[in-house]
């Protein structure tokens, strides 16, 4: 099916954002491509024979900015929709947009992950169908299970999980509850662009509030649950505990930058090579410290959890500041590649981890380097997956959900 003719050029955009936000997602394709080759992820569902250092440091670095900086941009890019659209229109179109792809590929395709592993790791393992059918068992299990220990990591491995889409779960409970409060209290969210506001003074003070936020509420959560610890309700809502503080910092970030109008009269402060020298060095610090200390069962030492938790989130921060700086300066331009990602990121996350393993497991015992493999994977998967957006997705919804439940309903068949 050929794709269709990227879309006319909008009027409003702030282009550079959506040029960091689809790099942001293939950077998410080029994470969970490495999986497989590093050290650190013991419990991804196909592990290559050989890893090597180079993918636990790139997990590590990748880490760092890629899901805090995609938090602050559904952040930015909320508040025009909720001031538009109204709390309730805006929740209508959320839950639409949101929730039905959450539904329908976290319950129809997603378990196929869990099922790679399920074979990989069980000798006399049950067909496709009877395994689906046993994780359903605990999507309604509303009990707060907390993967802090091996034990309970496998006692628990079968359950259902949302696996990447936890992100769009936890989107979608922050989107609720800004336009809850958007409901009880508008002022809260009204723009007030001024040169006050949005200048440099300001906008550095606002990052280091929500880098001192993020930072506190890191280290004391830290204290009970070690940073690798993943905690879940019904595998519906999973989500990394010590991270919340710092998503809900920098997403409440998103929607104070755009309230405050920082993108709309000059360019971010301070100099793009200061931002980058400071990324360097967080990069080489924060992985010094997760090795030595990261990995410590609960409860963690308070000078452990305090200086993780500053490390990370002034990481954060910076990560952010060098991203935006060099968008900004580089990248505030159309281009093909914009017209043609920009409206289908969203979906590229969407489906992209399927495919990101079935491709690990057929490259399992090719005879050529993990690098090569890595490579495969993360080019592959990209242009998979922008094909099925571009050509199928985006242009006939109702027609991708029914190819989604055929091929469910084939994988049940071919592996009964």
């Amino acid at each position: 099916m050929a794709a269709s003719a990227p879309a006319p050029l909008p009027a409003n955009r702030i282009i550079f954002l959506d040029k960091i936000r689809y790099s942001l997602v293939i950077g998410v394709v080029v994470l969970h491509a490495a999986c497989a080759y590093a050290h650190i992820i013991p419990w991804w569902s196909v592990r290559d024979p050989v890893q090597r250092p180079f993918f636990d440091l790139l997990l590590i670095v990748l880490d760092i900015f890629l899901m805090p900086v995609l938090f602050f941009l559904a952040g930015f890019f909320a508040l025009p929709s909720l001031s538009t659209q109204g709390s309730r229109r805006f929740i209508s179109v959320k839950l639409r947009r949101l929730g039905i792809p959450l539904l329908l590929i976290g319950l129809f395709f997603v378990p196929l992950i869990s099922f790679i592993g399920y074979r990989n790791r069980t000798a006399d393992a049950h067909g496709f169908f009877r395994f689906w059918w046993m994780q359903m068992q605990t999507v309604l299990d509303w009990r707060w299970v907390n993967y802090a220990t091996t034990e309970i990591g496998h006692r628990h491995v079968n359950d259902f999980s949302l696996w990447h889409l936890w992100f769009i779960s936890l989107l979608l409970i922050f989107f609720i509850l800004t336009a809850l409060v958007y409901r009880l209290s508008p002022r809260c969210f009204q723009c007030k662009v001024s040169s006050a506001s949005s200048g440099s003074r300001s906008i550095l003070l606002a990052l280091a509030v929500a880098a001192l936020t993020g930072f506190l509420g890191f280290s004391l959560v830290n204290r009970i649950y070690p940073d690798a610890a993943w905690s879940k309700i019904a595998g519906l809502i999973v989500i990394q505990p010590t991270r919340a503080p710092l998503y809900i910092a920098i997403f409440v970030l998103g929607l104070y930058a755009n309230s405050r109008g920082w993108f709309s009269k000059r360019s971010f402060p301070g100099s793009i090579w200061l931002w980058l020298a400071g990324s360097v060095v967080c990069s080489a610090a924060l992985p010094a410290v997760i090795i030595s200390i990261g990995q410590e069962p609960a409860p963690i030492p308070w000078p452990h959890a305090l200086a993780h938790g500053m490390l990370r989130s002034l990481a954060c921060l910076v990560f952010l500041g060098f991203i935006v700086t060099a968008a900004q300066r580089y990248g505030d331009r159309p281009s093909l590649i914009w017209r043609h990602l920009h409206a289908i990121s969203y979906d590229i996350y969407l489906i992209h981890l399927p495919f990101v393993i079935v491709l690990q497991l057929a490259l399992l015992h090719a005879p050529v380097s993990i690098y090569a493999k890595f490579a495969i994977t993360s080019l592959a998967v990209v242009g998979l997956c922008w094909l099925l957006a571009r050509g199928v997705i985006r242009p006939y919804p109702v027609l991708a959900s029914g190819l989604l439940l055929a091929g469910f309903a084939l994988g049940c068949f071919l592996s009964r």
